[in-house]
């Protein structure tokens, strides 16, 4: 008996095997190399001005330093979305195979195309931790280029005499130093930036917020639109089960693709434009994302 249980485990064990070298050649074959998916998500409100009807945020997320063969291309294909705005939902930067000279080149091509909104992701904030990148500096760098940079800022948005809000916060990583490994960090840090005052004032209100997972601190503070990145889709979809890992290796992570809503506060979230510590992704091409406002009565 115990030497069939022994002989069981062992070819379980290769079974085991086979099927992990299927599944990463699978993940090769299938991962996008380039294909990028649109989509557009309608968004409705009371609190959005008639005159913002058809107001167009196009969502730019996780680049990561991604040199395109044609960069043109993707710039082109975010011309012919025709945004009112772009906001760029963090890390488009990358902590592992940094490009600064690379980014500010393809960020000045975006603010040809319309005016650009930017915050911050884990990766520029692994970098200004690790003394890699001086995140000031970027800053100014982007800030030269007439990009608008969102990180603990609030601007308003205006059509006529109309407005809506749109808000940024950095990521929480940028305080990770200050608080240790404390379960719940990232959700603690950022109800502790969302505190503040400003957020609280009357309007249609738009967060741009990298992290997706902190879902129930974003309607608890009752936004109204929370634009993330972060999950990269979940890195590989598998039919019938759904996103299989999130950030920091979680399995089955909730907040990974598309529109959710809980209470009043509707959450859009792109898979991103690039791979990061996984290069590969199955069922899950990048992706680029279209916010339509919409006034309802």
């Amino acid at each position: 008996m115990l030497v069939d249980r022994k002989g069981r485990l062992k070819k379980n064990k290769y079974l085991m095997i086979l099927l992990l070298v299927i599944f990463i050649i699978l993940s090769y074959i299938f991962s996008p190399r380039g294909r990028i998916d649109v989509d557009s998500f309608d968004v409705y409100s009371h609190k959005i001005p008639q005159s913002f009807n058809g107001f167009r945020l196009t969502q730019v997320s996780d680049v990561h330093n991604k040199h395109w063969k044609d960069d043109q291309r993707l710039t082109n294909l975010i011309n012919d979305q025709k945004p009112d705005i772009i906001v760029v939902t963090g890390d488009f930067i990358d902590s592992r195979k940094t490009d600064v000279p690379h980014a500010v080149e393809l960020m000045s091509s975006l603010t040809k195309i319309a005016p650009v909104y930017f915050i911050s992701g884990n990766h520029e904030a692994r970098l200004h931790l690790e003394g890699k990148v001086d995140y000031s500096e970027l800053l100014k760098k982007l800030e030269k280029l007439g990009v608008q940079t969102m990180d603990q800022s609030i601007t308003k948005l205006e059509q006529g005499n109309d407005y809506i809000y749109l808000m940024g916060v950095q990521d929480p990583y940028f305080e990770y130093e200050k608080v240790g490994r404390i379960p719940d960090r990232a959700k603690l840090i950022l109800e502790a930036y969302l505190q503040d005052k400003r957020y609280q004032v009357d309007g249609f209100r738009i967060l741009l917020s990298h992290r997706p997972n902190e879902m129930a601190v974003y309607a608890a503070k009752g936004f109204d639109l929370v634009l993330s990145g972060h999950a990269h889709g979940g890195q590989f979809i598998i039919p019938f089960v759904g996103a299989l890992i999130g950030p920091g290796g979680q399995l089955l992570p909730k907040y990974t693709n598309g529109l959710y809503k809980e209470e009043q506060t509707q959450l859009v979230v792109s898979r991103g434009l690039a791979d990061s510590i996984i290069p590969l992704r199955l069922n899950n091409n990048y992706h680029l994302v279209n916010i339509d406002l919409y006034h309802q009565d």
